[in-house]
């Protein structure tokens, strides 16, 4: 799990309201690249460590890429993992998903994250429904635990945990600003840009937090690490 102290866009699982400008997650791609490269030498070396440990040449690794927007995370993530991959996004906005090309063999569900468990088990049924089939699954996200509510995130957790799959969730905001030059009321903005993440339940700066405490609490190895977003 990657948190960073910025912004906040790809989108699933909230409301209409809260939809996001494609423009806007264009205008952001340098600035979340710049902070997934923090991962490089860290993160991204223990998720290909791990899923190595459990695939062979055969094996496709399949990834659960939820809120994934425009597809950023799987353009920066997929050339950086050495693997056969199947994506599937999880979107409920449709524009944002189809509105860049994506590879001809990325799945697009039209779904919010709740359904998660659910898509779970149904591919898990649907394409392989022997248990010999080789396959390694991941579930990963950019930008988008602390725009869910607390029970939104509590239900990623709960599908990661029952199907014992690990996750990549990066650039998480985690409720800190820091701004140059100075001013005296730098704090009324955070302060204020926090209390909108909270609205309607969001999970909003807590997010990383409650992810920890989920998925350690069901046993899960869980490792967090900064990544400004600047």
């Amino acid at each position: 799990m990657a948190a960073d102290s910025g912004g906040s866009a790809e989108l699933s699982g909230a409301s209409a309201a809260t939809l996001v400008d494609p423009d806007w997650l264009a205008a952001r791609v340098a600035a979340d690249n710049g902070a997934r490269a923090a991962t490089l030498d860290t993160l991204l070396p223990e998720l290909i460590n791990y899923l190595s440990a459990w695939t062979g040449s055969d094996t496709t690794v399949e990834i659960f890429d939820l809120g994934a927007g425009t597809g950023a995370n799987q353009r920066w993530l997929a050339p950086r993992l050495p693997f056969r991959q199947r994506w599937l996004h999880l979107d409920h906005n449709p524009v944002i998903t189809r509105s860049l090309p994506l590879p001809a063999e990325t799945v697009i569900i039209d779904a919010s994250v709740e359904t998660l468990a659910q898509l779970m088990q149904a591919e898990l049924v649907e394409a392989h429904p022997s248990t010999s089939s080789r396959r390694s699954r991941v579930v990963t996200c950019s930008a988008l635990l602390d725009v869910l509510t607390t029970e939104q995130v509590e239900a990623v957790c709960r599908a990661v945990i029952d199907n014992r799959v690990p996750a990549f969730f990066s650039l998480t905001v985690t409720g800190g600003l820091r701004l140059s030059p100075t001013d005296p009321h730098d704090q009324l903005l955070l302060a204020a840009f926090n209390d909108h993440q909270r609205r309607a339940g969001g999970a909003g700066p807590e997010a990383t937090s409650l992810t920890v405490k989920l998925l350690r609490a069901a046993e899960f190895a869980v490792t967090t690490q900064k990544t400004p977003w600047r």
